[in-house]
């Protein structure tokens, strides 16, 4: 959970680069309770997953541009992390593969305490449910595993991290 990763920092996610819309090592700086009950949101997606956020969470549109939840219409396509990662994929590739995710509904839900993920230069990272989302620009997790459970600046569920690049 995100919860227990509270106040660590210096490890990796999947990012994309905005300045080449490729996927990219995304540095997490810090992670860091930024609510405490926070009204909140369900994004239910067409592959099954849900993603428990706060209204004003930003979604990684497949176009690259961010779309708060609150906003996101029933048929809205997500940017996908690829089931088979390949970093020379850029923004026009992702969005021609064959992982298409759209928004199914978006609804009210129960108050939560809510963390932030914070990504050095990105600002966005890939969520186990298949997507990317934007982080509050608080702060940024080491690459490399699943970590469920997870909010970010008004997200719960879990981060995709990445192998850890800092040796290379």
């Amino acid at each position: 959970k995100i919860s227990e990763l509270e106040g660590e920092s210096r490890f990796w996610v999947y990012s994309i680069s905005k300045e080449t819309g490729k996927i990219v090592p995304g540095y997490v700086t810090g992670c860091k309770k930024t609510g405490v009950m926070e009204e909140c949101v369900e994004v239910h997606l067409d592959n099954g997953k849900v993603i428990k956020c706060t209204p004003d969470h930003r979604f990684m549109l497949r176009s690259g541009e961010y779309l708060r939840a609150d906003k996101l219409d029933n048929g809205a396509e997500l940017m996908p992390f690829s089931s088979v990662l390949n970093d020379q994929l850029s923004y026009s590739e992702l969005m021609n593969t064959a992982d298409v995710i759209k928004v199914v509904k978006v609804v009210e839900v129960d108050w939560c305490d809510v963390y932030d993920l914070e990504v050095d230069k990105h600002h966005n990272f890939a969520v186990e449910q298949g997507v990317f989302v934007h982080n509050s620009g608080i702060h940024t997790l080491p690459m490399g595993r699943i970590v469920k459970g997870m909010y970010t600046s008004r997200y719960k569920g879990g981060i995709i991290t990445a192998p850890d690049y800092s040796q290379l």
